[in-house]
């Protein structure tokens, strides 16, 4: 069985799943915790209990600050890209996984594929160690070869 996806790969859609791996969370702890230990190293006039709130609530306040700036950043940066289009053929064989872009091309075997993601907008499939596969649900023509396609990927992960 073999399924033929294409279409148009948008910046957002590369933004929602590094969201969803997580890249964006390892620095909010990173700046939670320098601010933790800052807070930790001054000594200051305040009683125990105010101390602890201020250790747990201004590391917290600061890495979300530093979270949404760096997010808004990307966003406003990359809002030209996203008017501009990838297009990206994607074809899932008994063999293995390929794509083809107009910049590249790869070619993954169903054992190189550790992780399969399926969300309501996208599915990411991950392949080797820092490397995924992303597909938006929009790629498929119908809703029942999407279905056919996920139960395909499904069986074979």
């Amino acid at each position: 069985m073999n399924f033929r996806v294409e279409g148009e790969l948008l910046f957002r859609d590369y933004l929602k799943a590094a969201l969803l791996m997580g890249k964006k969370l390892i620095l909010f702890q990173v700046v939670a915790g320098m601010t933790a230990v800052l807070l930790f190293m001054f000594p200051s006039n305040l009683s125990e209990s105010t101390k602890w709130i201020s250790f747990v609530l201004y590391p917290t306040i600061g890495g979300l600050l530093v979270f949404l700036l760096i997010f808004f950043r990307e966003k406003r940066a990359y809002s030209a890209v996203d008017k501009r289009f990838h297009k990206k053929t994607i074809e899932i064989e008994e063999k293995g996984i390929s794509y083809r872009s107009e910049s590249s091309s790869a070619h993954f075997i169903w054992k190189d594929v550790k992780k399969a993601v399926f969300r309501k907008e996208f599915v990411l499939l991950s392949v080797g160690a820092n490397q995924a596969l992303l597909i938006p649900r929009r790629f498929f023509q119908s809703h029942e070869k999407e279905e056919m396609c996920i139960a395909f990927i499904k069986n074979h992960i």
